[in-house]
C-alpha cells in the first residue's frame, strides 16, 4: 500500500527528503516520514516511522489506485475475503456487508 501511495504522490528514487530535526526526514507533500535508528543491531538504518506505517491504510484509500471507477479497492478485497490469490466464487458477498461485520 505505501508503494502506491509513493507512486501517487510522485515519489522516485531522486525525490529529496526534508530534514525535520535530525535523524528524521518527511517527503515533502506527504505525510510520509523516515526516521533513523539511533540505538541496537539496526543502529543508522533509516526506516518509515510508526506513526506512517500506522497510517499507510488511511492514506492509500485516498489514492486513486485504491479503487476501480466503480470503487472497488482490490487491497481490501483480498484483506477482507476468505482465500489466497482467488478467493471462493461466493467470497463477493463478504465484500458486500456493512464493514462493522467484516
Amino acid at each position: 500500500m505505501l508503494r502506491e501511495v509513493l507512486r501517487a504522490e510522485n515519489v522516485t528514487e531522486a525525490t529529496q527528503f526534508k530534514q525535520l530535526r535530525e535523524g528524521l526526514w518527511v517527503i515533502p507533500g506527504t505525510d510520509v516520514q523516515a526516521g533513523m535508528i539511533g540505538s541496537g543491531m539496526r543502529m543508522g538504518d533509516i526506516v518509515f516511522t510508526a506513526e506512517t506505517v500506522a497510517n499507510v491504510p488511511a492514506l492509500y484509500q485516498i489514492t486513486p489506485a485504491s479503487r476501480d471507477a466503480e470503487g472497488f479497492n482490490a487491497y481490501r478485497y483480498f484483506t477482507e475475503t476468505p482465500g489466497g490469490l482467488e478467493p471462493p466464487r461466493w467470497a463477493g458477498i463478504v465484500y458486500k456487508l456493512p464493514e462493522f461485520l467484516r
